[in-house]
């Protein structure tokens, strides 16, 4: 699952946005901005993507243009960075959240070991791997955990587990504990904005549509809620992610669910 790095301001969540748009988030592993350094990319913050084949791509202030794409498999790391080699010979430096990233390609071996990874989630009879994170406690019974909270709720083949933020705590339970997975919530809402620029002669009128530019893009802004109900034999747990929509979050537990139905159909003597 595409991973957003570090905590973005408002502004440079857009300009992701417009890299992951582009790109697809099907094929991404990980989006954010880090400081890039090349012959011709001098000491500059750049929305920059990771690709499920292993690809590092850096896109200029607006995330409308690529600047720099090469494979990663050739990527060493040191003290000083994550270090690319590119096709015309120059080496890419790269600092900050996305370094760490690309770690997993430190060596042309672990780079294909990383991709075939990547490629094999994406699989439709793959294993399960799903990990939502930053989900905050809404409500629910039967679980140790307050409202407020925030978790990451991940699946695997085994079953659930939910994280706790504060503490190492892991609540975990198999497929015969769990009853379902259900979603709902208003998904991505939009507030704010609707400015009209106006004035007297063009003089005016272009300084009012500047101004209500201005305006609209200060007061714009974007939420997406997204409402996970777990249920359990003994709990339920009502999770609000702000990261996917809800249609998005039905594809990526689409193997949780199959998987539950499953367990159901076993339990029922039917398999």
């Amino acid at each position: 699952m595409m991973k957003t790095l570090g905590s973005p301001s408002r502004k440079e969540k857009g300009v992701l946005a417009a890299v992951v748009n582009d790109l697809g988030a099907d094929q991404l592993t990980a989006v954010g901005y880090s400081y890039a350094e090349a012959e011709g990319l001098v000491n500059r913050t750049s929305p920059c993507a990771v690709t499920i084949d292993g690809d590092l791509v850096v896109y200029d202030d607006k995330g409308e243009r690529v600047i720099v794409r090469e494979p990663l498999a050739d990527a060493t790391h040191d003290g000083r960075g994550a270090h690319v080699t590119m096709a015309d010979g120059g080496v890419l430096r790269v600092l900050g959240h996305l370094n760490e990233e690309l770690r997993k390609f430190g060596t042309i071996e672990e780079s294909s070991a990383t991709v075939a990874a990547f490629r094999s989630a994406r699989r439709l009879d793959g294993p399960i791997s799903v990990n939502l994170r930053s989900c905050e406690v809404a409500g629910g019974a039967g679980f140790p955990l307050g409202v407020g909270d925030i978790v990451s709720l991940s699946f695997s083949e085994d079953g659930y587990a939910v994280h706790t933020q504060e503490s190492e705590d892991v609540i975990t339970g198999g497929y015969d504990h769990l009853v379902r997975v259900a979603l709902s919530g208003p998904g991505r809402e939009t507030s704010g904005g609707g400015f009209i620029g106006g004035g007297f002669g063009l003089e005016g009128a272009a300084i009012g549509m500047g101004i209500a530019t201005i305006l609209n893009a200060v007061t714009t802004k974007t939420t997406v809620t997204s409402i996970i109900e777990l249920t359990t034999t003994d709990g339920e747990l009502f999770l609000v992610n702000g990261s996917e929509e809800p249609g998005t979050l039905r594809f990526i537990l689409s193997p949780v669910l199959v998987r539950l139905r499953m367990a159901h159909a076993a339990a029922a003597g039917h398999l």
